[in-house]
């Protein structure tokens, strides 16, 4: 993650941190594993930190900015839905 300050009217600002980047993902989910691997799932989106990948993210979000966990439920990004 990197690192700013604005120059502003003549001045030069504090040190900032740049917010978390999010990729969006396109997943099947359903509430229960029978659900999910036999064809009954729906299509969610999901977004996740973009220094992971579907399997290493600690977790999904509902929102853009990583600030909503996605609700509980069993995800995929290999089955039909």
């Amino acid at each position: 993650m990197g690192n700013y300050k604005q120059q502003a009217a003549g001045a030069l600002g504090g040190f900032n941190v740049c917010p978390t980047c999010s990729t969006a993902l396109s997943l099947c989910f359903a509430t229960s594993e029978i659900t999910l691997c036999c064809g009954a799932a729906t299509v969610v989106t999901v977004y996740i930190d973009s220094a992971f990948t579907f399997t290493t993210t600690p977790n999904f979000f509902t929102d853009a900015t990583l600030a909503t966990i996605a609700p509980i439920g069993f995800y995929s990004d290999t089955v039909s839905c």
